[in-house]
């Protein structure tokens, strides 16, 4: 679940804030900040001062995971590092382009499931971050510097890139986990109209979290549009949305690999139309409303084999408050994902360990929500000691396809920045079942990360 308030329409994820007493929109317990707006680097004069006035990036994040399943799986103990190095060039005649490196490396015996080693299936608990070494971003950015303010303030990328839009509730880059996911993609943003952002991309390849050794290693489509307008009013920020994706089969169906990786992507293939308002509001000097409201329809399309027909709806109020000498933001909300028993409202391309708990009970390699459906009801507070942010939240998860209980789950978080390029991290996560839980293998779980993170931009 995403606690947020009222987004800035220069942000592509509406925010760059690291934790969760941001008042931009950060969904609460992703703990790595948003990736920043696409706004294009400097114009130069010449094309060897745009390649030699170019900007590096990097970062080192060290992580330790450990998962308890109640099973007899063995827990799993996950001490893993991401690196990545980038290059962006500065604008020559409106071009420029951006190149990204990325490498998840096991610093233990990898005595887990990490969805690449297929002998520990059922045997040891999951943890996906398989080690990889991969281009995370190849792209060339078109922005003009003069012209009419439709040029001027529209820039493409075309390319492997990075994409977030909103709270990564639809479309995200799957920060959290080590290895991130990005599209293959023509990507339009635009602010040519006064208050209002237009993000539109065309994705041909989605490539996930799971590396280049797995199965589950990308998302193909025939054709897939991501429509995004966002028009900032006195009241916040409203966003009406299109995500229409029209999977391919990848034909992983009696290939001999394990039955998790037996799967037809176009089981995936929607038209999902929706409309959101996030936003804060001064009630007085001492307290700021937070409120957050979206629905969406989603309905199967393409060559969908299955029947979907359902609702999402988000309903979030909170607010921003001192107590003494502590900040406090306090959320309450109810999420729904419709789902009948049979099929179910899917978000194959979210990031989706930042919504539904962290211990990650709604999430399968190519499922994002149970067939009966979820309804996720919230509680969270946050505060900030001695420069520390913490987060508390409850869940209660019930299904949507008759009356049964899921569980219900605690979440911690305490993180620290250090300056500009330095922040530790620990989080925790506890769930623990209901007894007319529907699904067999939903067990009672428990789950904890250590990290470090360096950035240097």
């Amino acid at each position: 679940m995403s606690m947020h308030a009222s987004p800035h329409l220069s942000s592509s994820a509406a925010g760059v804030c690291v934790l969760a007493l941001c008042t931009a929109s950060t969904a609460y317990g992703i703990g790595v900040p948003a990736p920043p707006a696409p706004v294009s680097p400097p114009q130069t004069g010449g094309f060897t001062q745009a390649l030699v006035s170019g900007r590096a990036n990097i970062e080192l994040r060290p992580r330790y995971e450990y998962v308890h399943e109640d099973n007899s799986k063995t827990n799993a103990k996950a001490f893993t590092i991401r690196s990545r190095v980038g290059y962006t060039s500065q604008r020559w005649k409106a071009l420029w382009i951006g190149l990204e490196g990325e490498a998840v490396s096991h610093l233990n015996d990898s005595d887990y499931f990490d969805t690449t080693n297929f002998s520990k299936v059922g045997t040891d608990s999951l943890v996906p971050d398989p080690a990889t070494t991969e281009i995370n971003q190849a792209y060339l950015g078109i922005h003009a510097s003069t012209g009419p303010a439709l040029v001027r303030k529209t820039q493409l990328r075309a390319g492997l890139q990075r994409l977030v839009l909103d709270n990564d509730r639809w479309i995200g880059d799957v920060r959290w986990r080590q290895n991130m996911q990005t599209l293959d993609a023509v990507s339009l943003y635009s602010t040519a109209i006064p208050h209002t952002r237009l993000q539109y991309a065309f994705v041909e390849r989605a490539n996930r979290i799971f590396g280049n050794d797995s199965v589950f290693q990308q998302y193909k489509f025939d054709a897939a549009h991501l429509i995004n307008l966002a028009y900032q009013s006195p009241w916040g920020q409203w966003v009406g949305y299109a995500y229409l994706l029209d999977f391919k089969d990848l034909k992983r169906t009696n290939s001999g690999i394990p039955a998790p990786a037996q799967f037809n992507e176009q089981q995936l293939s929607t038209n999902t139309f929706g409309i959101r308002l996030t936003g804060a509001r001064p009630l007085s000097k001492a307290f700021t409303l937070l409120y957050e409201l979206e629905w969406a329809k989603q309905k199967d399309a393409y060559n969908n084999p299955l029947s979907i027909d359902e609702d999402y709806y988000l309903v979030q109020f909170g607010g921003k408050f001192k107590a003494g000498p502590l900040p406090l933001t306090l959320q309450a909300a109810r999420e729904h994902l419709g789902g009948n028993g049979t099929s179910s409202l899917q978000t194959p391309l979210a990031t989706v360990h930042a919504f539904n708990g962290w211990a990650d009970k709604f999430v399968a390699a190519n499922s994002t929500n149970p067939a009966q459906g979820l309804n996720d009801n919230m509680l969270m507070v946050a505060t900030k000691v001695a420069g520390v942010k913490f987060v508390v939240a409850y869940h209660k998860y019930e299904t949507d396809a008759g009356s049964n209980d899921y569980g219900d789950e605690w979440n911690f978080l305490a993180a620290k920045k250090y300056g500009k390029n330095w922040m530790t991290g620990f989080k925790f996560a506890t769930f623990e079942r209901a007894s007319d839980n529907p699904i067999a293998g939903m067990v009672d779980t428990t789950k904890a990360w250590v990290w470090g993170e360096f950035q240097f931009n």
